[in-house]
């Protein structure tokens, strides 16, 4: 599917540095410009050549325009923005930083609230999700024809019996499935169950 950039103020998205460190990336095609505001601010100009490169390739070949686009001479440069002052929060100041390119306000985040700017993100990503409660966790797929479930005790998602390899040994311990004790992969490397005793 080809896009039409001129129908846009800017194209956004976030670049991942050598499998361990995001840069958000802002095209703005009018402008001719591609922003890439880094939280750690120690982007290498080969990446920044890199980053010109592929957004060439990509106009070249999913953009009506492209060879128009690629006739440009495009700015790569960076914006006033916050940085991080640890090694780990990049993520966050990445997604930060673009809710507020949108927003049209300045790029900043306190390094006091990272903490909280991460579980705001977390709570807007879930509430902005798909319902995934009908699928199994393990292999993503709905209920299928005879199938037992067992939901995991820390966090209530759902599995089908058989892809957490648990067996059903009678026809009693099916029927008491859900007094059984369970924690899922999710949460637990080792996931275990114990039946629970009755007093």
């Amino acid at each position: 599917m080809q896009v039409d950039v001129s129908q846009y103020n800017a194209l956004i998205g976030a670049y991942c540095f050598e499998k361990k460190h995001w840069i958000l990336v802002i095209v703005e095609p009018l402008q001719r410009r591609i922003l890439y505001i880094d939280p750690a601010m120690n982007t290498p100009q080969k990446v920044l050549d890199r980053i010109r490169k592929q957004w060439n390739q990509y106009s070249i070949h999913q953009l009506n325009g492209g060879y128009w686009l690629q006739k440009f001479t495009w700015e790569v440069t960076s914006i006033p923005h916050s940085f991080q002052e640890d090694n780990s929060s990049c993520g966050v100041y990445v997604m930060k930083f673009a809710q507020q390119y949108l927003d049209g306000s300045s790029l900043s985040l306190d390094a006091n609230s990272v903490s909280d700017t991460r579980i705001e993100m977390a709570k807007m990503i879930l509430s902005n999700s798909d319902d995934i409660s009908e699928y199994c966790r393990t292999c993503s797929s709905k209920a299928r024809k005879k199938c037992i479930w067992i939901g995991c005790d820390n966090c209530s998602s759902w599995y089908h019996l058989d892809c957490v390899n648990r067996k059903i040994k009678s026809k009693l311990e099916a029927a008491n499935i859900q007094s059984v004790d369970f924690v899922g992969p999710c949460c637990s490397k080792d996931s275990f169950y114990v039946v629970k005793e009755k007093y």
